[in-house]
């Protein structure tokens, strides 16, 4: 199913090479989906997980800021509450947003 024998994979080629951020974003975006081979969405599905991770830290450097910012254990708090307000969110899933930052805080070598 993957056999590369004519070159025929090469969005495939260049998806798999391509590290995430607003390039690959930029990149995958356009793609019509029904247009590309088996190989080509499959790192398309893959390229679009790079592109969340991406992002996902973007998120959490921003949330970490905000912590920071805070002058007490209260106000700290208050940061979980603005981004479930500001995100529309549960209080629980800007929980784990909030955690998830801290967890890459602690560990920058996996942020």
């Amino acid at each position: 199913m993957f056999d590369d024998r004519g070159g025929r994979f090469a969005v495939a080629a260049e998806l798999a090479a391509a590290p995430g951020g607003l390039p690959l974003a930029t990149r995958l975006g356009p793609l019509d989906a029904a247009a590309l081979d088996d190989r080509a969405l499959v790192e398309a599905v893959a390229g679009w997980e790079r592109v969340v991770a991406w992002a996902t830290a973007a998120q959490a450097t921003a949330i970490i800021e905000l912590t920071r910012r805070s002058r007490s254990s209260q106000e700290t708090e208050l940061v979980t509450d603005e981004v479930a307000a500001r995100l529309g969110t549960s209080r629980r899933a800007a929980e784990l947003k909030v955690e998830l930052a801290a967890s890459l805080d602690r560990w920058p070598a996996i942020h």
